[in-house]
């Protein structure tokens, strides 16, 4: 069979995919992974299509699953299939397919299942029901040649009775594994037995580049059990700063604003870095999107929130929100990857935010008219500017160029500015200085919100938050939308055209669709054809 697995969404690989995988192949069956949910021009036909979704906000990714493929079989948490289990296809099979995540090097899985939480808003104690062991950490770590790092996607960790969690804590500290509980620590469970134990691993945030722990306070009655545990952890240790709570908001309909912001300055003032978790299937909660930017980005250390929405509603600077989505991973505008090495060193256009700045846009229709035009002085092209260029993608540039390490132009070279940055759709040698954002997807060829950036449209960098968002205004926006044009591609080969048809984005690798099927093809040899 033709066996064709999507993930809707979610930033870590697929647990339920990778398993999917894993067990049909092992049946001898065909599996083609991807991340779109738009068929592809020359797909063979699928004998079977399934998808899985985390989160409820992705309902417009999974409408257009469905109407591309209507027999598809979609679960997951974020579908109104949730109670769908895995086992009814796979049985008890355990075994994980890593090889469509080929960047991933940590060892992602579940120590425990369940929940003994009755929360309203989550599936996981209906699903899966009371808390019970599964796997031990070495059966998660995938071996020998994978870095020590963890991502335990355990929703109740420390909930599964003491002589389990004991023994996975044993097993990471003797290991000597790094670990990161993806989806948090139950705060309300904080004693000195698991405080100290806890102290006692190295935990790390999902980059695994910094201390972190990840915990929640949702329900404002919960304000003296949070403090409570985040005291205990502080006993044994752990610094506030690196404790992340997470705080639902919009869930209760009934909860004011005044609610929402007492939680927040109890969490500041004693260092917990807050993360609100805004519950909004339907996207129609701006306000809460925006108090979300405010706190994830940390604003709230140098701008109040009343200097905050004159800045994003005034006409001159209104960011691009959520109902300008990309289509392969749901982020805004633009976006490159959390595992980027390196930081952008533009102290001159720095806003007083670490790794973090505006710049004006200096925007190049590809690798010649870069050549043409970047001596021009009508650009007024100086320290400030970060340089932008596309058309240059695997669509756009078949192959996708490596031409996005752009130079500033001679003048500001001579006066000792010798790199600016830069980013676009294409791709840049490894040994180029040119501080950039590579990889841009989708590229501007096929409709991503590149192609909508002009020259002089200021836009934000923010290397924390791993974006780029557009300041220009909303009708500005739909405007150009509006008077997009895709671009008339010229084929100069049969192959290149054939090559258009079918290769991917570089968000997934930048490959022939088609071809990873039959990556394989050394196990059998085709025969000859004379």
């Amino acid at each position: 069979m033709n066996i064709k697995l999507v993930q809707i969404d979610g930033k870590l690989p697929n647990l339920a995919l990778m398993k999917l995988s894993a067990y049909f192949k092992n049946q001898g069956h065909n599996v083609h992974f991807t991340r779109s949910v738009n068929p592809t021009l020359f797909e063979p036909k699928y004998d079977m299509v399934m998808a899985s979704a985390i989160f409820q906000f992705s309902i417009n990714r999974i409408n257009k699953l469905k109407q591309n493929y209507p027999d598809a079989i979609i679960g997951g948490t974020g579908t109104d299939n949730w109670q769908l289990k895995i086992e009814e296809y796979i049985g008890d099979s355990n075994e994980l397919d890593y090889s469509f995540y080929p960047d991933y090097q940590f060892s992602l899985g579940f120590t425990q299942r369940g929940c003994r939480l009755k929360c309203k808003f989550c599936v996981v104690p209906t699903k899966e029901g009371k808390n019970h062991e599964v796997n031990s950490v070495y059966d998660i770590w995938r071996g020998e040649g994978y870095p020590k790092k963890l991502h335990l996607l355990d929703n109740d960790f420390f909930g599964q009775p003491e002589e389990s969690w004991k023994a996975r804590v044993k097993e990471i500290t003797e290991g000597g594994f790094k670990v990161c509980f993806n989806q948090g620590i139950n705060i309300r469970l904080i004693d000195e037995v698991v405080a100290e134990n806890l102290a006692a691993l190295d935990f790390r945030d999902d980059s695994f580049t910094q201390k972190r722990v990840y915990t929640a306070w949702d329900n404002i009655g919960d304000e003296g059990r949070f403090f409570k545990g985040v005291n205990l952890l502080m006993k044994y240790g752990i610094k506030p700063q690196n404790i992340m709570a997470y705080m639902l908001i919009g869930y209760d309909r009934r909860e004011t604003w005044e609610r929402i912001w007492y939680r927040f300055n109890k969490m500041v003032d004693v260092g917990v870095l807050p993360y609100p978790m805004v519950y909004d299937p339907l996207q129609q909660r701006r306000d809460l999107k925006q108090f979300q930017r405010y706190v994830v980005r940390q604003y709230y250390r140098h701008k109040t929130w009343e200097e905050y929405l004159d800045y994003y509603n005034s006409s001159k600077a209104q960011p691009v929100y959520d109902d300008n989505q990309m289509d392969v991973d749901g982020t805004i505008l633009l976006r490159c990857s959390k595992n980027v090495k390196g930081v952008i060193c533009a102290s001159q256009i720095a806003t007083g935010e670490e790794n973090s700045f505006v710049a004006r846009c200096i925007v190049f229709e590809g690798p010649e008219d870069y050549h043409q035009r970047i001596e021009d002085p009508g650009l007024a092209i100086d320290e400030s500017c970060l340089l932008a260029i596309r058309g240059c993608g695997p669509v756009g540039y078949p192959g996708a160029a490596e031409v996005v390490n752009m130079q500033p132009p001679a003048e500001l070279i001579r006066e000792g500015i010798d790199t600016l940055p830069t980013m676009g759709d294409g791709r840049q040698s490894g040994t180029a200085a040119s501080p950039s954002i590579l990889n841009i997807s989708p590229e501007s060829a096929v409709g991503g919100n590149l192609a909508l950036l002009e020259t002089g449209d200021q836009v934000r960098v923010d290397l924390n938050a791993c974006r780029v968002d557009l300041l220009v205004d909303d009708a500005e926006l739909s405007r150009r939308r509006e008077e997009y044009r895709p671009p008339v591609l010229q084929h100069q080969t049969p192959w290149q055209e054939i090559y258009r048809g079918c290769v991917g984005q570089l968000a997934t690798g930048g490959c022939l669709e088609l071809a990873t099927r039959y990556r394989g093809v050394g196990d059998c040899i085709p025969r000859q054809n004379h």
